[in-house]
């Protein structure tokens, strides 16, 4: 289980470092800059949430 908790989060890591950039530009190309963390403020809501389904989910099967 830690190996794939690692492994996630080294992914997810990769993938952020390459593609923020690029993404961060085009949102500035074509958008006014407060784009941005309007697009920052959907991804974390996203995470939270998500974190909190599979928390709760990890506790209900393991209790």
């Amino acid at each position: 289980m830690r190996g794939l908790a690692v492994g996630l989060r080294v992914g997810t890591s990769g993938v952020g470092i390459a593609l923020g950039p690029v993404i961060g530009g085009i949102l500035l190309q074509r958008f006014a800059w407060d784009s941005v963390f309007w697009v920052c403020a959907v991804i974390g809501t996203l995470a939270i949430c998500a974190a909190f389904l599979c928390l709760f989910g990890f506790i209900f099967l393991t209790t």
